[in-house]
C-alpha cells in the first residue's frame, strides 16, 4: 500500500530510526546503514544520519537507496537517490514521491488447539477453540 506525499512528512519525525540499503546488489550491495532522520525539506531531501562513525567509501552521490523505518507498528519504506553526503555521517537523499506501507505484527503469535465454550450475551454458549495466542490477545474458532 503506498500514500500521497501529502502523508509523507507526518511519518518522518526528527530521530526516527532508518535502515538504508542499495537498490541493486553488487559487490558492495550487501551494505546496510543504520541511522536515523535528522530533518527534511518537504518536496525537496529528506536529511538522515548515519550512526557509524564511517559511511561506507562506495557510498557516493547518485546511488538508488532504499530507506526503512517503522511508524506506529507499520513498516514504511521509500526508494530514493543520494544527492550528497555531508560532513561527518550526514547522508541527503530525495524526498520520496511515494512510500510504502507494510502491516506488521507487534508480538508473534503461537499457534495452538485448545477447546473451549464461546458464548455471546442471550445466545446459548457454542462449542469453540481456541487457535493461536500472543501478547496482544488470541483468536476463537466455533465449531
Amino acid at each position: 500500500m503506498s500514500k500521497p506525499t501529502a502523508d509523507i512528512a507526518r511519518c518522518l519525525e526528527v530521530g526516527r530510526a532508518v535502515v538504508i540499503q542499495p537498490v541493486s546488489a553488487g559487490a558492495a550491495g550487501n551494505w546496510r546503514l543504520q541511522g536515523f532522520i535528522r530533518g527534511w525539506q518537504e518536496g525537496r531531501y529528506v536529511l538522515l544520519d548515519a550512526r557509524d562513525d564511517a559511511v561506507p567509501t562506495f557510498v557516493r552521490s547518485e546511488m538508488a537507496c532504499t530507506v526503512r523505518f517503522l511508524f506506529q507498528g507499520t513498516a514504511c519504506g521509500f526508494r530514493a537517490t543520494i544527492l550528497d553526503l555531508g560532513p561527518g555521517t550526514f547522508i541527503r537523499v530525495t524526498w520520496p514521491a511515494e512510500m510504502s506501507f507494510a502491516q506488521v505484527r507487534r508480538h508473534e503469535r503461537v499457534e495452538v488447539a485448545i477447546p473451549c465454550t464461546a458464548g455471546v450475551e442471550g445466545a446459548e454458549p457454542a462449542q469453540a477453540s481456541i487457535t493461536d495466542l500472543s501478547l496482544g490477545g488470541c483468536r476463537v474458532e466455533t465449531h
